[in-house]
């Protein structure tokens, strides 16, 4: 969050000179017209695309909605304004893709707690924010022994529970038990950082980021193996089952192509 506020800030530095010839402008003298300008002048960065551009809007309009609240302006320059989002193709790992990640042998101590981080995320389907403060008290037992994390997301606050599966027990019998954080802290950045040099060396061409993580373990894990929809739902922390069809309907598109390109191959 801070890295994002920061980011506006460094726009914002370079956007008031350049169109108002001063290095500061007055909050109350942005008008909707300065927030369209703010706009194109961010588009026109050739480093910052359509949705690049909304997500630093979105953090303007949180410290204009604030002051607009404490009184320090009469009006919001965004009241009206539209934020358009480009929407992305959920990226996801394949069962193959996923085992040459597991089974890289790597010697690199930031590398391995990489390794360990995502493979445990793609196991349980927990968010980056979930796994880095999970706790030892959070691991729960049933009455036949096997074991689920008990939760609630860091994000939205919605309960969330995950039967613990196998690659990811493997990896909580390799820690020591004591009172606190299962995991050893490392920043988000660092993590994505290696996993472009993972997935280079397990041979996978997509653009890695920790949240496809999250993403496989509700595609390929979960709905490619029959969980039902609900259940998924559930174990994802999803407050409605309708986020949760988003993913139902990526491997519904990617089964039509896998045929169509079959029904080529076959009769072309």
């Amino acid at each position: 969050t801070l890295k994002n506020y920061r980011t506006l800030k460094k726009h914002l530095k370079s956007f008031i000179p350049k169109e108002y010839k001063t290095e500061d402008r007055e909050l109350k003298r942005i008008d909707r017209n300065s927030i369209y300008t703010f706009e194109r002048y961010l588009l026109s960065n050739p480093l910052c695309n359509q949705n690049g551009a909304m997500k630093v809007l979105q953090r303007f309009k949180k410290i204009t909605t604030l002051s607009k609240r404490k009184g320090l302006i009469d009006n919001d320059p965004f009241d009206g304004y539209r934020f358009v989002f480009k929407r992305k193709e959920i990226e996801f790992l394949t069962g193959d893709e996923i085992d040459r990640f597991t089974n890289l042998d790597l010697k690199i101590p930031s590398e391995i707690k990489t390794q360990e981080l995502f493979v445990f995320a793609l196991y349980t389907g927990l968010a980056y924010s979930d796994i880095i403060s999970l706790r030892w008290h959070q691991i729960h037992s049933d009455k036949n022994g096997s074991q689920f994390i008990l939760n609630k997301r860091k994000k939205t606050g919605e309960t969330f529970i995950v039967p613990l599966l196998n690659p990811a027990l493997e990896i909580l019998d390799s820690k020591t038990k004591i009172e606190g954080l299962v995991f050893d802290s490392i920043t988000n950045a660092c993590v994505n950082r290696k996993l472009k040099i993972l997935a280079e060396k397990a041979k996978i061409f997509k653009n890695i980021t920790f949240h496809i993580a999250r993403h496989s373990f509700a595609t390929t894990i979960t709905l490619n193996n029959d969980v039902p929809l609900i259940t998924v739902s559930k174990m994802l922390g999803h407050s409605n089952t309708r986020t949760t069809q988003i993913y139902a309907k990526v491997l519904q598109k990617k089964v039509s192509l896998d045929m169509e390109k079959l029904n080529k191959k076959l009769f072309d």
